[in-house]
């Protein structure tokens, strides 16, 4: 394993079996990412005997510390241990930090793009969970995009690929493009995995409450006439045909927005009228 790679496995399980152990893998820029963009692939693996959970942060969350180099290092390591801390209580198989900062993510990516690949191809995984192109955080979409660099490359395939709403929710996607994922197995479960990141909550800014309330109201307004069919849902965007159509981002993209607008337009002249 590389020597910058920080692994702690609640289970206490060697690296190698470890890796073996996951089915399901989340991929996110920043210490809390994977507890609001992979929660349902945490939650699908938790308490379950044949599936299992592992996480990969690729920065260190302290680019957004503006004091001296002493608290940003205390503010790394602070970040660092309340992600480890949401991994005992997911019982993750694994959590590993990559310690990157931010800028290396465009100046160092073809070293990121190998980690992720060592990674990858160790855990074989089933799923994948990352970012999505339509995130509004730069080092989000970053992340997304050497994820894709990565699998481009390695030799393993999943057979799911979910880009996860973050810093932009995904309800404007056409229903053809949406992905819902259902996540009220555990209700208590994800407000404890939210919590444990006290360095990100002040009164102005509650991460746990917003990502919640995203949750409830994607499963609420998903179907304006049907009855919820779950109490809490994620949404997210189906990122295989980029690997398996040998599509480049910037097609799958503009073919998303094409069929938006193209809902848009259908609705807005199926009204008639001047206005439209």
């Amino acid at each position: 394993m590389p020597d910058h790679f920080s692994f702690f496995s609640p289970k206490k399980l060697p690296d190698s079996e470890a890796f073996q152990a996951v089915s399901h893998l989340g991929i996110g820029a920043h210490p809390d990412d994977l507890e609001i963009l992979a929660y349902h692939g945490i939650e699908s693996c938790y308490k379950n005997s044949k599936n299992c959970f592992g996480g990969v942060t690729v920065t260190t969350g302290g680019g957004s510390m503006d004091g001296s180099e002493q608290e940003r290092l205390e503010y790394i390591q602070r970040r660092k241990k309340e992600q480890f801390e949401a991994a005992k209580i997911g019982e993750y198989a694994f959590q590993i930090m990559l310690n990157r900062e931010s800028s290396e993510l465009e100046n160092q990516s073809q070293s990121v793009i190998e980690d992720l690949i060592y990674i990858i191809e160790k855990v074989e995984p089933e799923v994948i969970y990352t970012h999505n192109p339509f995130d509004k955080h730069l080092t989000h979409v970053r992340v997304f995009s050497l994820v894709m660099d990565a699998l481009q490359v390695s030799k393993h395939k999943p057979k799911k690929l979910f880009g996860c709403e973050v810093w932009r929710g995904l309800d404007w996607l056409s229903d053809s493009h949406k992905v819902v994922l259902p996540v009220d197995k555990y209700p208590k479960l994800g407000i404890e995995l939210l919590e444990v990141f006290e360095s990100q909550m002040t009164s102005q800014k509650r991460y746990d409450l917003a990502t919640l309330g995203r949750r409830k109201a994607n499963s609420t307004f998903l179907d304006s006439h049907g009855d919820e069919e779950s109490q809490y849902a994620i949404y997210a965007v189906d990122l295989l045909p980029i690997l398996n159509e040998e599509m480049n981002v910037r097609k799958f993209v503009d073919r998303i927005l094409l069929d938006f607008s193209t809902d848009i337009r259908n609705a807005c002249a199926s009204i008639g009228g001047g206005s439209c």
